[in-house]
């Protein structure tokens, strides 16, 4: 990374997605945050989604996550692509890029969610109406590949949240052990593809308009 990392509180990033965050017209304002798994990206969108939800004292703000538009069990399956899980390929990028434009544009929509107890996608699960700011998070934002790289012409200010290898580490064997229920194929699968996604997710960090790593040591999603 070549560009400055800022240190910053929940509190404090919630203060500069506020800042950034300057809706014009019938269009929304689209605020995005990239970072790979387990970094805390999902922790701190929530938040700043219902601290500033709290001060607007009003809906102002929807939280868009991108883990809806992995790719659904039944797909992976019949594309032999289950043990790769959370890869870029296993991710529906043009659906997720024309639910950003629809967001854009000041639609009404209605997003799929990813549920952690199911382990697979909910279709039409977020519904996002008169909200005027969207606050939306994932690994490939600011990727430069084909579909991911047209992302950025509807983002209006992007942050990266770097989180280092050994917080992350804990988080997702944590999270595996969820979804495997056994520690060796936990182990396997960080080692093979959430750690391969972290190295792959950090090197296009200076992508973003600021690159933020939080304080508190309670941000892991």
């Amino acid at each position: 990374m070549k560009k400055e990392i800022k240190k910053l509180s929940l509190q404090e990033f919630a203060q500069m997605v506020e800042k950034m965050a300057k809706p014009t017209g019938s269009s929304r304002t689209i605020i995005a945050i990239c970072g790979g798994p387990g970094s805390g990206k999902s922790t701190l969108a929530q938040y700043a989604l219902k601290s500033l939800n709290q001060k607007t004292k009003s809906k102002t703000y929807a939280y868009l996550p991108m883990d809806g538009f992995h790719m659904n069990n039944k797909k992976l399956n019949e594309l032999e692509l289950m043990h790769k899980k959370g890869a870029i390929e296993t991710f529906e990028a043009q659906k997720y890029l024309d639910i950003i434009k629809l967001a854009k544009s000041g639609q009404y929509l209605e997003a799929p969610s990813y549920s952690r107890i199911i382990h697979d996608v909910v279709e039409n699960d977020i519904p996002i109406d008169k909200e005027k700011i969207i606050i939306t998070e994932g690994n490939y934002l600011l990727s430069k590949q084909p579909i991911w790289q047209n992302l950025a012409d509807y983002l209006d200010y992007s942050f990266f949240l770097f989180t280092p290898k050994d917080i992350v580490i804990p988080r997702l064997l944590a999270r595996q052990m969820k979804t495997f229920n056994d520690k060796e194929a936990a182990q396997r699968h960080v080692n093979e593809v959430d750690l391969v996604n972290y190295d792959f997710i950090n090197s296009f960090a200076d992508n973003a308009d600021e690159i933020v790593q939080i304080k508190h040591s309670d941000n892991h999603s």
